[in-house]
């Protein structure tokens, strides 16, 4: 968020977020085909009527979200140090960072596809809570990292980012499995 890069400036500098917006393009990249997916999925969600559709649509999606997601991460992955190359010395620790990000493209990906099968529920404000839990948390652990370990800048950043995925994927997870149980057979 716009926030994460003011907190990542005030408390470093400009050339921390430099480096880590140089990463993030990477990792927003390998996110292209997993976003257009995600929004397809939607569409299949919203017409299952069928509990048994509904479940199958969402493990078919995270299937495939998770191929397209980790072809490119790994590649990227591999090739990091030559990434980071491209961009000058000024951007030395760039390869470690879009690693980090790589870890947290994953979960990002998978957690569309529970999104997107949370919204077709009528789960919108549970999902935007969860959004907003996740961006907050990312602030939040963004700040406290770069309080302990301001040189670690764009890294504690990455960190952060990955870390806060990984758990709101896990937490839309927990979420989608009580509100599966709760609902009879049909989705209304």
């Amino acid at each position: 968020t716009s926030l994460t890069g003011i907190i990542l400036v005030n408390m470093t500098n400009h050339s921390e977020l430099g480096v880590y917006n140089a990463a993030l393009q990477w990792a927003m990249l390998t996110m292209f085909i997993p976003g257009v997916l995600k929004n397809v999925l939607l569409g299949h969600f919203s017409r299952s009527k069928q509990q048994q559709d509904h479940m199958r649509i969402m493990r078919v999606g995270m299937r495939i979200n998770f191929t397209a997601t980790i072809v490119p991460v790994v590649l990227v992955f591999a090739i990091a140090p030559q990434i980071a190359e491209l961009y000058g010395q000024g951007f030395g620790k760039t390869s470690e960072i879009l690693r980090v990000l790589m870890f947290g493209s994953i979960f990002m990906s998978l957690s569309n596809v529970l999104t997107q099968a949370l919204m077709s529920t009528n789960e919108n404000t549970a999902v935007s809570v969860f959004r907003i839990s996740r961006d907050a948390g990312i602030c939040l652990m963004s700040y406290f990292l770069l309080r302990v370990s301001p040189e670690r800048g764009s890294h504690n950043l990455a960190i952060s980012v990955a870390v806060i995925q990984a758990i709101f994927f896990f937490s839309l997870l927990s979420y989608y499995r009580k509100v599966q149980r709760e609902i009879p057979s049909s989705i209304s």
